[in-house]
This record gives C-alpha cells, structure tokens and sequence, in this order.
C-alpha cells in the first residue's frame, strides 16, 4: 500500500485524469425501449441474453462518437434506427471538459451536433474510444 509521502498530498483517488464515456440516451429504436445510460468513468459492463440490445449500444457509441456517418455500414442499427431515431453520447475528457455528442437520423447518414460547457461547437476534438469485446 502506497504512503500519502510517495503519492503526493495532492493526490484524489476520485478525481479522473483520462477520456471516457460518461452518458448514452438512445431514443427511436425498435428494438431497445429508449435508454438512458450513464457510465463510471472506470469499468463498465453490458450483461444481458441474446437479443436483448448489447450489440446495439455498443454499436451506438461508436456511431454517437461520429466513428462513423454512413449507417449502412452498420446493418444492425441501420435496420433498427427508426426515421427520426437519436444517439445522444457524452464524453469527458477528464474532469475539465464535458461534450455532448447529438446524432441524427437523416436517411442513411447521421447528422452531429456537438455541444460542450460553453455551448454549441463548429470544430469538436476527436472522441477516441476503445472496446474489448
């Protein structure tokens, strides 16, 4: 067990210093009744049976991260994700900045907004992710 000396007393076991995903609010898919999600920004674990909707929230992450335009690249959601269908995905970076990530349903393509604490933005950063499966 660490010390406070060696550690530093400045150091917060609570405070998160790396990117993840904190929110997912899925709206308009036929499948999955529509969800409101939220994530510890350590680790986390969608359990459930065949068919109940795990593919699709992953699948919905990384298209709500913009990881992708074109959903006929994803047959799950594209057969799923009904006309006027929504992924609203929030990323922290840390605890410092805070984004929104609203993609909509448009035909084949979504369409992004992406909002952060001062308020809608034209040139968002790039949301990394990485899953294992």
């Amino acid at each position: 067990m660490l010390s406070l000396n060696q550690i530093g007393m400045d150091f917060n076991p609570n405070e998160v210093t790396y990117n993840y995903v904190s929110g997912l609010i899925l709206s308009n898919i036929t499948h999955l009744t529509d969800l409101n999600m939220r994530f510890s920004p350590g680790l986390n674990c969608i359990v459930g049976g065949r068919g109940t909707g795990k593919s699709t929230i992953v699948d919905a992450i990384k298209y709500g991260l913009n990881c992708g335009r074109d959903l006929s690249t994803c047959t799950l959601l594209d057969k799923t994700m009904k006309s006027d269908g929504q992924i609203t995905t929030y990323f922290n970076f840390g605890i410092s900045r805070h984004y929104k990530v609203e993609a909509k349903r448009d035909k084949k393509n979504l369409n992004f907004t992406y909002y952060n604490d001062d308020g809608e933005q034209q040139q968002p950063p790039e949301f990394k992710i990485d899953f294992i499966i």
